[in-house]
């Protein structure tokens, strides 16, 4: 017999930013490689979940992106 088994994974834990509140200015019409960073830390991510973990920008049309480094 075959047996197949499907897991899916829930967002049990949200992330804990280090700090509660980042803020940047930007100069308007210049070119930035890097505006701000920021660091979090999620149980969702640890080695007993397997360090599966994906941030995403879920507004459309921003001009922003992630760099996972």
């Amino acid at each position: 017999a075959v047996v197949h088994i499907q897991v899916d994974d829930v967002n049990e834990f949200s992330p804990v930013f280090r700090e509660p509140l980042y803020r940047a200015t930007v100069t308007e019409g210049k070119i930035y490689d890097s505006i701000l960073q920021v660091e979090a830390w999620d149980q969702d991510c640890s080695p007993q979940y397997s360090q599966i973990c994906n941030y995403e920008i879920v507004t459309q049309d921003t001009p922003f992106a992630i760099d996972r480094n």
